[in-house]
């Protein structure tokens, strides 16, 4: 029988992947539906905004800042 499970498709290249991965590996609740390739991965519809607000806080960790003095 088939099964229908509503979720959104995202795209991003491969380095940005592999953080939503750790994200949803650190998850309580993973939100990975199906890890289809390299730049795609099927993830629920609810948490499409907590992806992308992790992401965000992860990558401005990362960025390098220059002091303006």
């Amino acid at each position: 029988m088939v099964q229908a499970v509503r979720g959104v498709l995202l795209q991003m290249d491969a380095a940005i992947k592999q953080i939503i991965l750790e994200i949803n590996d650190q998850s309580p609740q993973p939100f990975i539906l199906e890890d289809l390739d390299d730049e795609h991965v099927f993830v629920q519809e609810e948490s499409v905004d907590l992806v992308r607000a992790k992401l965000d806080e992860i990558l401005e960790k990362n960025t390098y800042k220059v002091d303006e003095e």
